[in-house]
């Protein structure tokens, strides 16, 4: 019985002493998704158009995140009675992506201009003044789609090394926040 466990030694060394095998190319992913405020809009385009995953889109958002709307919206009456608020957090915005990434249609949101936040700015607190920005919404048939333009004011929060949004302010015309508020939580 002694020899038996000498035996199994070196298989427990040789197994131990394996040097980490390097990361498949999603882990490697998910290791540089927020690294820059421009690799988290990367992956806010990724997550929304390709990936759809609503605990992929919860990660690129600081736990003190909102959604602001602009003013022009605010108060407005949806046809189901719902009202904009002035803003939502975290929670009900991932609620009305969740509703949105079910919906019965496609979504494509293109940060069209990510790569001018590609770096590091230091400190821990981040505001991309003009995030710009094409989010397209059409359904599996051809009976209508929907396309908003503009830009938004994007703010970051680095938390240990990760730039995740902590605020996403609606353009200016509204046009994002009232795709958005129509999925509403």
């Amino acid at each position: 019985m002694r020899y038996l466990f000498l035996i199994f030694i070196p298989v427990i060394v040789f197994t131990g002493c394996n040097p980490p095998s390097e990361p498949s190319e999603g882990e490697q992913r998910k290791l540089d998704w927020c690294s820059t405020p421009g690799k988290t809009l990367q992956q806010l385009g990724w997550v929304w158009s390709q990936n759809r995953e609503i605990e992929n889109y919860s990660s690129l958002l600081s736990d003190d995140y909102h959604f602001y709307f602009d003013d022009s919206s605010v108060g407005k009456h949806l046809d189901d009675g719902y009202v904009i608020p002035s803003s939502w957090d975290k929670n009900e915005d991932i609620q009305a992506t969740h509703n949105m990434f079910n919906g019965n249609w496609d979504i494509s949101l293109d940060i069209t201009n990510w790569e001018d936040y590609d770096y590091d700015p230091g400190g821990t607190e981040f505001t991309a003044s003009m995030v710009n920005f094409r989010l397209y919404i059409w359904p599996e048939g051809p009976d209508w789609s929907e396309l908003s333009l503009g830009s938004s004011v994007i703010a970051f929060r680095k938390i240990d090394s990760n730039w995740l949004i902590s605020g996403w302010h609606d353009d200016e015309e509204g046009a994002l926040g009232m795709q958005r508020a129509q999925n509403h939580p």
